[in-house]
């Protein structure tokens, strides 16, 4: 694993191989790019935990274009200041990323509508509308009564003899 000064140019100078390689910094211990085989460049840091048994963890901090150098220095430089104070911060990222909101059925039935509502406010205000549509919990639709608050017309008559027009025939 080849070791150099990292930088911008010498960063959009590597070429892909036929394998994956990462090329470390010099300047941070543990930090690096990983370069593969289809060239994509992805900043990542390599260090051990403190827990003891010094585990071998590898943290992938960006994409290389999505990132910058500057920033992925800085946010590796992180990474080592948190292992330094007994954190695992590879660790913490999967489990961030492991944890699933999940509603039970009792939860859905009675706040159908529940998931709309914990969305950011920016996306909520796009929902708004289609709580509109649905019914309200506990709404009985039995089919022999009549409900002014359903979405169709409730008639035994076809819907298409409700407006006076009759099907075309072919």
């Amino acid at each position: 694993m080849p070791k150099l000064h990292l930088t911008k140019s010498v960063i959009d100078e590597l070429t892909p191989s036929s394998s994956e390689l990462v090329y470390w910094d010099d300047s941070v211990p543990g930090f690096g790019l990983k370069v593969t085989p289809l060239g994509r460049k992805v900043f990542i840091v390599i260090y051990r935990t403190k827990d003891g048994l010094s585990r071998l963890r590898k943290y992938t901090i960006g994409a290389y274009g999505q990132t910058t150098l500057a920033i992925a220095r800085i946010a590796a430089q992180k990474v080592l200041a948190d292992r330094n104070e007994g954190k695992d911060p590879a660790r913490e990222k999967r489990d961030l990323r492991r944890t699933v909101v999940t509603d039970t059925v009792e939860d859905v039935v009675k706040d159908p509508l529940g998931a709309f509502r914990r969305l950011p406010a920016s996306s909520a205000r796009g929902t708004s509308l289609i709580g509109s549509n649905f019914a309200t919990p506990g709404t009985n639709w039995d089919s022999s009564e009549k409900h002014s608050t359903s979405p169709l017309p409730l008639s035994s008559e076809p819907i298409w003899s409700l407006n006076g027009a009759r099907p075309m025939m072919a």
